[in-house]
């Protein structure tokens, strides 16, 4: 070799230097690769949460391991993850997503794969307080017509103001299926909480400060109506015990005199028409909280 030549130098440092440039093109490419796959993985995580905490909204917690793989894997284009539930409680839950990430360039570095995993905590709870129609069901009405549990049905109910024969609910305030409440005011809304009684007007005809508008106005919507559980009576008047909030979606009525719409009752009856449903929007004028009674009216929502 002459004198001054230095090729063999260039390619002894080339050589040396192979190794931290295939480092750092393991780090632009593999890891670039894991953060892709965690971020599919906490969108598995996030819809298997959220999916199991609608269930246990409804009642239907029994089948929260089934439930969460289903959404973790739809979620997942890159195969089936790993999915289990690392904590649950009487208002949350938390699932954690996994899955093996094998890198392409890292292996020179010794590295062959990685597991990555991300988690996903969603809570339910149901509503507390608020102010609605002044409307309240029967327990003991809501339970025949429902089964017990949060429905998310659409079967259509006629709800009346007279206990519904066929469920030999006893009568409360006057009332067996639903009754009206005193309102706030000259509005035509009361304001409930759930434990606290709440006074019930008297006679079958809705307050005065309503009109057909404060029903026509939420036909075809789902409203929060308070389930009452027990009522006591002070002289003529009707005291009840406020148990929970349903969702019910009011699609007809008929409140006597011809005030009607979409009536599946007349004469001298008094109905509500629609079903109750599972709705888990939040409503801003109900405030949410945990321990409320699971009727169907409750809100499921990611945690950070």
């Amino acid at each position: 070799m002459r004198p001054g030549d230095e090729r063999g130098a260039v390619a002894v440092i080339v050589a040396l230097l192979m190794v931290p440039l295939v480092g750092f093109v393991a780090l632009a490419v593999d890891v670039s690769a894991a953060y892709a796959t965690r971020v599919q993985l906490q969108n598995g995580a996030d819809a298997a949460a959220l999916a199991v905490a609608a269930d246990c909204l409804d009642g239907a917690c029994d089948s929260s391991a089934a439930t969460a793989r289903t959404f973790a894997s739809a979620n997942f284009p890159k195969g089936t993850p790993t999915t289990t539930i690392t904590a649950q409680t009487a208002s949350s839950v938390t699932v954690q997503n996994s899955a093996v990430q094998s890198y392409l360039f890292a292996p020179v570095l010794g590295i062959r794969s990685a597991t990555v995993s991300a988690k996903g905590t969603a809570t339910w709870n149901g509503p507390t307080s608020g102010t609605a129609l002044p409307v309240a069901i029967n327990l003991c009405e809501y339970r025949y017509f429902t089964g017990g549990s949060a429905p998310s049905g659409t079967t259509s109910r006629t709800m009346r103001q007279s206990t519904t024969s066929a469920s030999s609910c006893p009568e409360a305030s006057g009332q067996g299926g639903y009754t009206y409440l005193k309102v706030n005011s000259t509005a035509c809304r009361t304001t409930t909480a759930v434990g606290a009684e709440i006074q019930a007007e008297s006679g079958d005809s809705e307050p005065s400060s309503c009109s057909l508008f404060s029903f026509d106005s939420v036909i075809n919507t789902t409203i929060l109506l308070p389930v009452f559980s027990s009522a006591r009576r002070h002289g003529n008047t009707y005291y009840l015990r406020v148990y929970g909030y349903a969702a019910f979606r009011l699609t007809g009525y008929y409140l006597g005199s011809g005030r009607s719409y979409n009536a599946s009752c007349n004469g001298n009856d008094r109905c509500l028409r629609g079903y109750f449903t599972s709705s888990p929007e939040r409503s801003t004028a109900f405030t949410y909280g945990s321990g409320a009674p699971q009727l169907g009216a409750g809100s499921v929502t990611l945690s950070d």
